[in-house]
């Protein structure tokens, strides 16, 4: 299965490195954060801030992608058909975390290929304080969870 954003900040360019990808992976992943990635339109203020939630997600999940927010994704079917999808707790920006997180205990297999981001051409962000705050909570809950192996 293929992701990507429908605004046009995911160039569609990329698709066939995140295919190729997929014989050595589970879930390959469009990256900023990898060499030859990158997010040359935003402000330092939305890099810094997308950088730390990246690390955030990092340790207290303990995932291993550098891009662990970003939604230029292919997953294997077969992978996200063993997912309990009635156990997400995540209505927002923090699926990305969870279903990585949660895709990680099932033994998946995580690749990353770089992407240039773009800022979207068409439509706006949704993200609000109160979103940004529901995803830190999430993401933390989540991260209590896998600390404590539960």
């Amino acid at each position: 299965m293929l992701n990507l954003d429908a605004d046009f900040s995911h160039d569609p360019r990329y698709i066939p490195a995140l295919l190729a990808g997929m014989d050595q992976a589970d879930v390959m992943i469009g990256s900023r954060y990898v060499r030859g990635g990158g997010t040359p339109d935003w402000p330092l203020s939305r890099r810094l801030m997308s950088r730390a939630l990246n690390a955030y997600a990092r340790v207290l999940l303990g995932l291993s992608p550098c891009d662990c927010s970003g939604a230029f994704r292919c997953y294997r079917v077969a992978l996200l058909q063993q997912i309990d999808f009635e156990r997400i707790r995540s209505r927002g920006y923090a699926f990305q975390e969870e279903i990585l997180w949660r895709l990680k205990r099932l033994g998946a297999r995580f690749g990353e290929t770089p992407i240039v981001f773009t800022d979207r051409r068409h439509g706006r962000s949704k993200i609000n304080l109160r979103e940004a705050l529901t995803t830190l909570g999430i993401i933390f809950r989540l991260g209590v969870r896998n600390w404590l192996r539960l």
